[in-house]
């Protein structure tokens, strides 16, 4: 969905802008530079579906995947704030992955051979840590690092444990009250250079 179509949108709701800004939380320098962009996040979407103000289903379920120009190794984890799209390349249009947030590149060799350096990796947030499929791969992101690893039980029910596909890699355990972010690993796109 483009910022016109939302806009179109939002004055067809019978909100006036300010209230929207107020429902939404989504502050009104940003909701005004939505309405100038090609492809709209996810996480806008959501926020003003929301608020009662409908949507065609396709804005979602059809949507283009925003490709960021990072990787999944520890470094600046600004990216995942809201807003932050001057880290965006690309979008990316795969209809399998149309409910995931984003792409970023996979870098190092800890989950080698399954993600390998250089391959795209498709992530979905997931929200509710009480529900956790352990043994999955999950993008981990506390204050200071990005981790590309599987979450397995903890020592106990504040702790996780993080495991690398690759056995030179040691495991260890993270407090969960410390991961600000997370994701699961929803598939990767592999390049191959010719």
């Amino acid at each position: 969905m483009t910022g016109k179509e939302l806009k179109k949108h939002i004055e067809n709701s019978g909100l006036t802008m300010l209230e929207v800004i107020d429902k939404t939380g989504i502050p009104q320098r940003t909701l005004y530079n939505i309405f100038s962009k090609d492809e709209i996040e996810d996480h806008y979407l959501e926020k003003i579906r929301a608020i009662g103000i409908k949507l065609p289903k396709y804005a979602i379920e059809n949507r283009k995947v925003p490709y960021y120009d990072v990787d999944a190794t520890a470094g600046n984890v600004t990216i995942f704030a809201e807003g932050q799209t001057e880290y965006v390349k690309q979008y990316i249009d795969v209809p399998a992955f149309s409910d995931c947030q984003m792409f970023i590149g996979v870098s190092g060799n800890s989950m080698y051979p399954k993600y390998c350096s250089g391959e795209l990796i498709a992530l979905k947030k997931i929200l509710d840590y009480d529900i956790i499929a352990f043994n999955e791969a999950y993008l981990v992101v506390t204050k200071e690092q990005r981790l590309l690893k599987y979450i397995r039980k903890g020592k106990d029910k504040d702790h996780w444990l993080l495991v690398s596909e690759n056995s030179e890699f040691e495991s260890f355990e993270v407090p969960i009250k410390k991961v600000l972010h997370l994701y699961i690993v929803k598939g990767k796109i592999t390049k191959n250079i010719i």
